[in-house]
């Protein structure tokens, strides 16, 4: 009887050993909830990282609309360049 105790003594401490590398191996494995939460972490910085640029593209490709357009265009070519079109006057105010 006495040996019946030991095996199932010997048993129990096995699975129970068992169960703990087990959760060990949960936790702090390769693929444990350590490595899970630290991907997450890093899955929202990058997830926030791409609404930054998004938004980023947005305002350049906003800007970029101005710059092409007619006006900005005609604006720059007048300030720049001294341009008039037909039949306009251009005058020349001094600082006295």
């Amino acid at each position: 009887m006495i040996s019946f105790f030991k095996k199932r003594t010997r048993l129990t401490v096995s699975f129970v050993i068992f169960f703990i590398i087990m959760i060990l191996f949960t936790v702090f494995g390769g693929r444990g909830l350590i490595t899970l939460i630290n991907l997450n972490e890093r899955k929202r910085e990058i997830s926030k990282n791409i609404d930054a640029l998004t938004e980023e593209n947005k305002q350049l490709k906003s800007e970029l609309m101005k710059l092409k357009g007619k006006e900005y265009k005609e604006r720059t070519v007048r300030s720049k360049m001294g341009m008039v079109k037909p039949g306009e006057t251009i005058y020349i105010f001094s600082d006295k």
